[in-house]
C-alpha cells in the first residue's frame, strides 16, 4: 500500500525536475545570446568567434544559395571548410542555432559597430552578427552638428544649394572582409559615395533639368529623380549605358566598372551595392520652391499663348487659301486629318465645310449602281 505522502514528494520531485530542466534551458539561450560560453547563431547571419583576440573560426546560418555566393570553394556537403587554405580558420554552417564556444575570458564573438557614434554611445549594444540577405543603408540630411552619417549640402551646377536623401540597397559578399577589413562600415560606405553624389549634383541644373513642363513643384522634383537616380548609378559603376543611351544594370560583381567607388566596395570589402536611388532633393532656401512655382505659372501661361497663336496662324492660312476649287477643299481636309494624327490639337479648322467636303467626296466615291451595289 502506498503512502501518499511518498506519491506527494514523487510529483514534488518531478515538477521540480522539470522545472530545473526549463530554466537551464533558458539560462544557456540567455547566454549564448551574450556570447558566453555558448552561442545562438541567427539565421542568415554570419559570427565570428575570436580566440585571444584573433578570429578562430566563423559560424554561418543560411541557405545552399547564400553558401554557395559567400564561400563558392566550400561544397555544400561538408560541415565545415577551411577557407583560409592552411587549417587554421574554418568556417562551420550552423543547422542548430545553439553551440558551444568555449570560455570567455579566451573565446568571444566578434563585436563590432556600424558607426563610430554608436560605439561611443554606452546606450546602443555592439553588433555580433553579419546579415546575409539584403540590407537597406538610407542616407538623409543631418539632423545635427555631430550627425556623421548624413549627407551634406550640395550645390548645383547653377548654385542652388540642395538636401537630397540616397538610398542603397547592399548585400554581403565575403562576410570576413565585411567585419575585418573594415571599421564602421556605414559611415565609411557614406564617404565612398559622398563625393560621387557630389560630382553628380554639380552636373545638375536646378532650373533647367529636363524637357518637360510639369503641373506643380512636387512633380517637377518627381521628374527630376528619375533622371537623377540613373545618372548616380551610372556614376557609382552600378549601371552602364548602351549604344541607343539607356541604362544598363550591371548584375554580376566580375563585371562590375573598375576605378568606380562600386568595384572598390565589393573588392576591398565584401560588399555589393546591389541598388542605389535618390529618394529625395530639396532646396535649402524655402524661397526657391516660391521661385520655381512662379516659373512653372509663367511657362505655363506662355505655352498657352504660344499655342493660341499658332492656332490662329493656322486658321488664317487655311482660309488665305479659300474654298472654291475642290483641290483645296481636298488638300485642307489631308492637312486636317495629318494633324490631328500627329497630334497637333491646336489647328483651328471650320468643322462644317470639312464634313460638308467629305460627304460629297464620299458619295463622288462610291456612286450607287443598279441593283443596289456600289463600284
Amino acid at each position: 500500500m502506498f503512502d501518499i505522502s511518498n506519491i506527494l514528494w514523487i510529483f514534488l520531485l518531478g515538477v521540480a525536475l522539470i522545472f530545473l530542466v526549463i530554466s537551464w534551458q533558458i539560462f544557456v539561450r540567455k547566454l549564448g545570446d551574450k556570447g558566453q560560453f555558448w552561442v545562438r547563431v541567427p539565421f542568415m547571419k554570419y559570427l565570428a568567434i575570436e580566440v585571444d583576440r584573433v578570429l578562430g573560426w566563423i559560424l554561418v546560418a543560411c541557405t545552399d544559395e547564400v553558401w554557395k555566393r559567400i564561400h563558392p570553394e566550400c561544397e555544400l556537403g561538408e560541415p565545415d571548410c577551411d577557407i583560409a587554405g592552411d587549417g587554421k580558420i574554418k568556417i562551420i554552417r550552423v543547422h542548430k542555432g545553439l553551440r558551444w564556444i568555449g570560455v570567455p575570458w579566451k573565446k568571444r564573438v566578434r563585436e563590432w559597430y556600424e558607426t563610430e557614434t554608436d560605439e561611443k554611445d554606452p546606450n546602443t549594444p555592439p553588433l555580433h552578427s553579419v546579415a546575409l540577405d539584403e540590407q537597406v543603408f538610407r542616407y538623409t540630411r543631418s539632423k545635427s552638428e555631430d550627425d556623421e552619417i548624413a549627407i551634406p549640402s550640395l550645390t548645383t551646377s547653377d548654385l542652388i544649394e540642395i538636401y537630397s536623401s540616397l538610398i542603397l540597397n547592399m548585400v554581403v559578399y565575403n562576410p570576413i572582409k565585411a567585419l575585418y577589413y573594415i571599421r564602421h562600415r556605414k559611415t565609411a560606405i557614406l564617404k565612398m559615395i559622398v563625393p560621387v553624389w557630389r560630382e553628380v549634383i554639380g552636373a545638375f541644373n536646378f532650373f533647367e533639368y529636363g524637357e518637360t513642363v510639369e503641373k506643380d513643384f512636387k512633380a517637377l522634383i518627381k521628374a527630376k529623380l528619375l533622371i537623377l537616380s540613373p545618372d548616380f548609378r551610372i556614376a557609382l559603376g552600378i549601371s552602364e549605358k548602351d549604344a541607343a543611351g539607356n541604362e544598363v544594370p550591371i548584375t554580376d560583381p566580375k563585371k562590375l566598372v573598375p576605378g568606380k567607388v562600386a568595384h572598390m566596395i565589393f573588392n576591398e570589402w565584401g560588399t555589393l551595392i546591389r541598388h542605389a536611388a535618390v529618394e529625395d532633393i530639396d532646396p535649402v532656401d524655402p524661397e526657391i520652391q516660391k521661385t520655381f512655382e512662379k516659373m512653372i505659372i509663367a511657362v505655363t501661361e506662355a505655352l498657352a499663348r504660344k499655342q493660341a497663336a499658332e492656332g490662329e496662324r493656322d486658321a488664317a492660312k487655311i482660309k488665305g487659301e479659300g474654298y472654291e476649287s475642290e483641290n483645296a477643299k481636298f488638300k485642307l481636309v489631308m492637312e486636317t486629318m495629318q494633324a490631328l494624327a500627329a497630334g497637333n490639337n491646336n489647328m483651328v479648322i471650320s468643322l462644317p465645310e470639312v464634313s460638308d467636303f467629305l460627304k460629297g467626296f464620299i458619295s463622288k466615291v462610291h456612286k450607287p449602281l443598279g441593283g443596289g451595289e456600289t463600284k
